[in-house]
């Protein structure tokens, strides 16, 4: 099973076969609703950062869900200007 950028390589419950939560997520949402899903998540990690007592683990998603939002803001800008390419 080839994992999601999003998904923790060390938690086993991610190896059950099963679509991941995240995965499925993709299927519902464009890409400009995930790059908010990814920004609202960063925030939210951020913002409970040192309140829960697992700032290193949070510290690891803020930086996931950073990666992955560079992902897709890269996606996003690449086909923005594949359309606007065309249109000349």
């Amino acid at each position: 099973m080839k994992l999601h950028p999003l998904i923790n390589k060390n938690s086993p419950h991610y190896d059950t076969g099963k679509t991941s939560a995240i995965e499925e997520l993709e299927k519902q949402l464009t890409v400009t609703e995930m790059i908010g899903f990814c920004k609202a998540n960063i925030f939210k990690y951020n913002y409970r950062l040192h309140d829960k007592g697992q700032k290193e683990s949070d510290k690891e998603k803020i930086k996931t869900y950073e990666d992955y939002l560079a992902l897709l803001l890269t996606l996003y800008i690449w086909t923005i200007s594949m359309i606007l390419s065309h249109l000349h």
